[in-house]
């Protein structure tokens, strides 16, 4: 493995004078500098999230460790959230610069690509930048090529940008693969499912519980719930989550599974619990399901507040924000005290009859919540409830 130690990877903006090896790194201020930013960064203020990395980075006086090289992930991610797709793909290129056997820089450089290539007007321009994304995503399997995460991940983007022949290519290859291990079984099978081979699906991950990989529980309740055996699905969930309390993913699963059923309580009891352990940054479909359950509860403030908060964080999810102008008028947010009243009439009469809506099979939602078309659900649900304007994210 090649690391090569360089100023570069703080992208050259660092003065002439700071040298390796002059002075010692203030970490204690560095960190501090680090903290801040990713309170920025989950703020939605990706600016300041810029400016507290780099001066985070500043502070290492040139030398380059594993703390310099984790404020560079998070500086490259503040990057793309703010749009500076160039900037981004400079700062991925110097951690493969600094250690070119990283896979995980090539996979997140290769989604840079093909954001900035569908987001490109001038068609050469968004096929080479598209070809360089691939080219990526190729480099990033060759350096780690038994890691089924990274064949998924680079599924699901190319799915969601509407390339799926590339997708699938990706995924042939996963199944190409020798398995060995309980987790080689069980990524192998969590393939097979979302391809929809229901049979295949089950003998792997039947394998890899047997194995010792309970994470092979989850998707076998993804893949009941797939087939219809909804029981099922809740009573391996309920076994994952007894073991595990605290997994997010068990909880999440599980609340959805009640969600559209129309236990709404019991989802609102798991997705809150889920939220308290999720770290921050990477809960947005939870999120967002958190605010449909308490809406389902009638709990329309609660679900103002959060979604105000969510719409800040992902302001291209362009029906969230259809949801919160909707939720405005459950709250009488900007209103004069009579619209206010009768908004509030109109909130009670629609609480009081979601349960009858909920007896005639109308809970779940109609399809998949995206946001800036990064994210994609696994399967479709039934038609929504009227009283709620958004989708439950499966």
């Amino acid at each position: 493995m090649k690391k090569k130690i360089i100023t570069f990877l703080l992208i050259c903006t660092m003065a002439v004078s700071l040298i390796a090896g002059c002075g010692s790194v203030d970490r204690e201020t560095q960190e501090s500098y680090r903290q801040l930013g990713i309170t920025k960064l989950q703020e939605g203020d990706y600016e300041g999230a810029i400016s507290n990395f780099q001066k985070a980075l500043d502070e290492s006086l040139g030398r380059i460790g594993v703390h310099e090289v984790d404020i560079c992930y998070y500086k490259a991610l503040a990057q793309f959230k703010a749009g500076q797709t160039d900037a981004a793909i400079e700062t991925y290129t110097s951690l493969i610069d600094y250690d070119d056997d990283n896979a995980e820089a090539y996979f997140l450089r290769g989604s840079v690509y093909l954001q900035a290539a569908n987001s490109e007007a001038d068609e050469a321009k968004a096929e080479d930048l598209f070809d360089k994304g691939i080219l990526d995503y190729n480099q990033a399997v060759t350096i780690d090529g038994s890691n089924y995460d990274l064949y998924i991940g680079i599924y699901e983007n190319l799915n969601a940008l509407g390339r799926e022949t590339y997708a699938e290519e990706f995924l042939s290859r996963a199944l190409s693969l020798e398995c060995n291990t309980a987790e080689e079984y069980c990524g192998q099978g969590y393939v097979y499912l979302m391809l929809e081979d229901y049979d295949k699906a089950e003998s792997l991950l039947a394998t890899a519980l047997d194995k010792g990989c309970d994470e092979a529980m989850l998707y076998q309740a993804q893949l009941y719930k797939a087939k219809g055996d909804v029981e099922q699905a809740k009573t391996l969930l309920q076994t994952y989550s007894e073991k595990y309390p605290e997994d997010v993913d068990a909880l999440h699963q599980g609340a959805i599974l009640a969600l559209n059923a129309g236990e709404y309580e019991e989802a609102l009891k798991m997705l809150e619990q889920a939220y308290s352990y999720a770290e921050k940054g990477t809960e947005q479909e939870l999120q967002l399901n958190l605010i449909y359950a308490y809406e389902y509860n009638g709990q329309f403030n609660k679900a103002y507040e959060l979604m105000k908060e969510y719409v800040k964080l992902y302001p291209g999810d362009l029906e969230a924000a259809r949801e919160y102008e909707f939720l405005k008028t459950r709250t009488g947010t900007g209103k004069t005290p009579a619209e206010r009243a009768e908004a509030e009439k109109e909130a009670e009469a629609d609480v009081a009859t979601e349960g009858d809506t909920a007896s005639n099979g109308d809970t779940a939602s109609e399809g998949d919540t995206s946001s800036e078309g990064d994210t994609a659900s696994e399967d479709d649900t039934s038609e929504g409830d009227t009283a709620i304007q958004g989708d439950i994210v499966q």
